[in-house]
């Protein structure tokens, strides 16, 4: 059977949690709100107005929407994606078995194509598909329309948008425990509110999810 490799980018290859929380807390300024404290809040309850409802108690709607535009004008801003960092070494998944790429949701292709220049990986920009974002079932969409049906694929990520590809049959999904959410609370929410989805790994990172593959 033939055989597809998918890797999400942010949280899943890159380390994001320096870039989120800088953006968040360059809004709202909370000197006693550590890093830490911002991405346990943000893997547990990923919804960032349930996260100040934590720290802040209730904001207006009002100062909401204005962060929630403050957020995505920055947070693809050269500066802030500057502050990720790989999670794995990348040569590594040239090794993988069978075609594989990077499929991630970005508002801004050419910031994404520059921050790895800036990293010294673009050569891994041909191996990259970016989507606009654009809800929950994106990447299937696009699997659906772009991988042959009978193309085993195996999708490596962090979000609700990587868990939603096990919706396609032939699929597998392999939820890392490095990104914006709690992978074993993310499964347990989308099957209350879902159903059941195909095949689901949870694993600690890429490296592990490469060592079961052999890599």
């Amino acid at each position: 059977m033939r055989k597809t490799t998918i890797f999400d980018l942010d949280g899943t290859l890159l380390d994001v949690s320096d870039r989120y929380y800088s953006v968040f807390n360059t809004f709202w300024n909370i000197t006693s709100l550590s890093k830490e404290m911002y991405w346990s809040f943000k893997r547990k309850l990923r919804d960032d107005r349930l996260v100040l409802d934590q720290i802040l108690g209730r904001v207006s709607e009002a100062d909401y929407k204005r962060y929630v535009e403050y957020k995505k004008f920055t947070l693809e801003q050269e500066l802030f994606l500057q502050l990720d960092r790989p999670l794995v070494d990348w040569r590594r998944i040239h090794h993988v078995e069978g075609p594989w790429f990077i499929l991630t949701l970005r508002r801004h292709p050419e910031a994404l194509f520059s921050q790895l220049e800036y990293l010294g990986l673009s050569e891994f920009g041909e191996r990259v598909v970016v989507l606009s974002p654009e809800g929950p079932r994106t990447k299937l969409t696009w699997l659906c329309t772009n991988v042959e049906p009978d193309v085993y694929v195996e999708v490596i990520g962090d979000s609700e948008t990587d868990l939603f590809c096990g919706e396609r049959s032939l699929s597998c999904v392999y939820l890392v425990n490095t990104g914006l959410a709690d992978p074993k609370l993310l499964l347990h929410c989308y099957r209350s509110r879902y159903g059941s989805v195909s095949d689901v790994c949870i694993v600690d990172d890429v490296d592990q999810y490469l060592h079961i593959r052999g890599v």
